[in-house]
């Protein structure tokens, strides 16, 4: 039992320093991340003043739909406040630059305005579901704490019911090798007294 134990801790050491220890380049790589998609709002933000400067339509409609698309990617990515982000600065674009859109064309004006409702919208939906992951996730969590207790008990009673069939067994085996040796004292006296 105490082996098992024992055992189990060494695994449990290795398991924690593993965790830790590729906890920095997480950071690292999480960091690197979120300036390269800062990057990247910062350069479909400078195409729609572009497009817009230049009266061109078609790439002002085209860099709102990709803003969108990474939106809705951020959000299912889990990266909720990146994808905050980047709804704040369309809406901030498109709200500083309505009158200019609309000179350009009222229909921009109501594709720019209903990007803008659209993610505002779905970014509103996310400490919903954020909470209910969190939620999932701790349920998880004591569900995998209560089997690993069961299973330690299971280990415990197992042990218990091997040390005691062993113990048992002895018993046996002990009172047979008495018997044996009763009867055989038994029968040596016997024929020491020819009977």
């Amino acid at each position: 039992m105490k082996k098992m134990f024992v055992t189990l801790m060494a695994v449990a050491a290795i398991a924690l320093s593993a965790c830790t220890g590729g906890a920095n380049s997480t950071e690292t790589t999480e960091g690197t991340e979120v300036e390269a998609v800062d990057q990247e709002l910062a350069d479909n933000i400078d195409e729609l003043e572009a497009g817009l400067e230049a009266e061109d339509t078609d790439a002002v409609k085209a860099t709102i739909d990709a803003i969108k698309a990474k939106i809705a990617a951020l959000i299912a990515d889990g990266k909720n406040e990146l994808a905050q982000q980047w709804t704040a600065k369309l809406q901030e674009f498109v709200e500083a630059n309505k009158a200019k859109i609309e000179a350009l064309s009222p229909e921009l004006a109501t594709v720019a305005q209903s990007a803008v409702s659209e993610v505002v919208s779905k970014v509103a939906a996310i400490p919903a579901a954020a909470a209910e992951t969190a939620n999932e996730a701790v349920d998880a969590a004591k569900d995998a704490a209560n089997e690993a207790v069961e299973a330690g008990k299971q280990a415990v009673e197992d042990t218990k019911a091997a040390a005691e069939e062993a113990a048992t067994q002895a018993v046996d085996d002990a009172k047979q090798k008495a018997n044996d040796a009763i009867d055989k004292g038994v029968s040596d006296v016997k024929g020491k007294l020819g009977l």
